[in-house]
């Protein structure tokens, strides 16, 4: 957790994607969709951010048969928990939010 908590302090754009993702946890895309469309960021920078966020386990990437890599979270509650907690109250996941709706 300690390499996730760094990224997130020392890259908002890190911090951007985390939150985006937490808010939207079924969201994937590539880093060109998710500068364009996600954070309005150059996708050099989000690539940049996408590569430490997965180096530290904090996101997953599938690389499709296009050779196009997409980005989702990490499907590992307990990670998704430390972010949740690492995060405070920057976002609000969907499934939280649906359980309180019931």
């Amino acid at each position: 957790m300690v390499a996730i908590s760094s990224a997130i302090e020392a890259d908002p754009l890190s911090r951007d994607i985390l939150v985006f993702l937490l808010e939207n946890q079924n969201a994937m895309d590539s880093a060109k969709g998710i500068a364009a469309w996600w954070i309005h960021s150059d996708e050099l920078a989000v690539q940049s951010s996408l590569n430490r966020l997965f180096a530290c386990g904090a996101i997953s990437a599938h690389t499709l048969s296009s050779r196009t890599t997409i980005y989702g979270l990490t499907q590992d509650a307990e990670v998704r928990a430390q972010l949740r907690s690492a995060l405070g109250n920057s976002c609000r996941p969907i499934e939280s939010i649906a359980r309180v709706a019931k």
